[in-house]
């Protein structure tokens, strides 16, 4: 095994280069999902600032072709309306120029507003400059920030394939597979090598087996027929208390309880709730009878049964159920049977006011 082993070659498809390959993904693979977060956010500011940049562009060329205009048409001497085509007298003229009053309407020249046009217009071209020059940086870190991510992506994608190839390949598999036979085949070795230690037996190990087997001995001899009897009882009470098509009953001494329904086998974890509360009910009662028939245990007789509405579809299994308990208790010496419900109504129909206590509404029961 060893030499097969050492045929293999040291550096393809060993441990200690699936660990380092394994340790390569782990630390790329954080510094790839940082660079992406950082990427994705870069590229949100730089569409951010490219819109400002744009709208203060906009704003920088519609201002300077608004002074042109109104330069322009400033600098117009005009001679008659434009609308009726009748003449601007000299007077109007000379008003215009002393006055500063429209020769056409009469309405004062905002001289002041055209003179403050061109520092409007070197403060919107200040602001679009440092819009520009915002922009341009976001543009490059972006550029940088997305370089940078396809190369460590690239690097990331690189090592995952090694790894993969490097796990499932051929080499690898035999090699594991030599560098197990030999652990496996020396560890066997070491084992046989080793001193045998001495298995001392401490004398009482005999002493509790016979005891043991007389123990089971006077409990199978002293239980005789009492879990027969004690199937008989349970069948007997579960079918009077509605437990459908139910054939058979054996009750196991670790507590477990199979059953016949139908002809088919099943066992009790697997029936209903409904009919669960009744073979508990049977079981219980079953107990306390054989008992006092046959001068065993020590059941107090006491049997509470709560909130049996809660486990029965309907009013007229749950009225089945309490006249079967009435007569049970008739018939059972030493059985009490309390049944606790929210449904006050149903249990005070069957078994009669005398024989209940309940509250309404904010009452207490005590």
């Amino acid at each position: 095994a060893k030499k097969i082993l050492d045929s293999f070659a040291q550096v393809a498809g060993t441990a200690a280069e699936l660990e380092r390959l394994a340790g390569e993904v782990a630390r790329l693979s954080p510094i790839a999902l940082d660079l992406a977060q950082r990427l994705a956010r870069a590229e949100a500011e730089t569409t951010e600032l490219e819109r400002l940049a744009t709208e203060d562009e906009r704003a920088v060329r519609d201002l300077r072709e608004n002074i042109v205009a109104t330069q322009f048409f400033n600098g117009l001497q005009p001679v008659c309306c434009p609308r009726c085509e009748t003449r601007v007298s000299s007077e109007r003229l000379k008003r215009e120029s002393a006055d500063l009053s429209c020769s056409l309407c009469a309405e004062e020249i905002p001289i002041d507003e055209m003179e403050g046009a061109s520092d409007g217009l070197d403060a919107i071209e200040q602001r679009f400059a440092a819009a520009k020059a915002a922009a341009d940086r976001a543009r490059a870190n972006t550029k940088a920030l997305l370089e940078k991510s396809k190369s460590i992506s690239e690097e990331l994608e690189k090592a995952r394939l090694e790894l993969s190839k490097a796990a499932t390949s051929a080499t690898f598999e035999e090699r594991r597979k030599a560098e197990l036979d030999v652990a496996r085949l020396e560890g066997a070795l070491n084992e046989r090598q080793a001193p045998a230690t001495p298995v001392i037996v401490s004398p009482d190990v005999a002493l509790v087996s016979v005891a043991h087997a007389e123990a089971e001995k006077a409990y199978n001899a002293g239980r005789g027929d009492i879990l027969d009897r004690l199937n008989t009882e349970i069948l007997a009470l579960g079918q009077r208390l509605g437990v459908q098509m139910l054939e058979e009953v054996k009750l196991n001494t670790n507590a477990t309880l199979h059953l016949t329904k139908g002809g088919e086998p099943t066992s009790f974890s697997k029936v209903t709730a409904g009919e669960r509360l009744r073979l508990r009910i049977a079981t219980a009662v079953a107990l306390l009878r054989v008992g006092q028939e046959r001068g065993l245990g020590r059941h107090p007789g006491l049997l509470i049964v709560d909130s049996p509405a809660a486990e029965e579809v309907s009013e007229d299994d749950l009225t089945a159920v309490l006249s079967e308990l009435q007569a049970i208790s008739r018939e059972t010496v030493g059985l009490q049977i309390i049944i606790a419900s929210a449904n006050a109504s149903a249990i005070v129909d069957q078994l009669g006011e005398q024989w209940c206590r309940s509250a309404t509404g904010d009452d207490y029961l005590w």
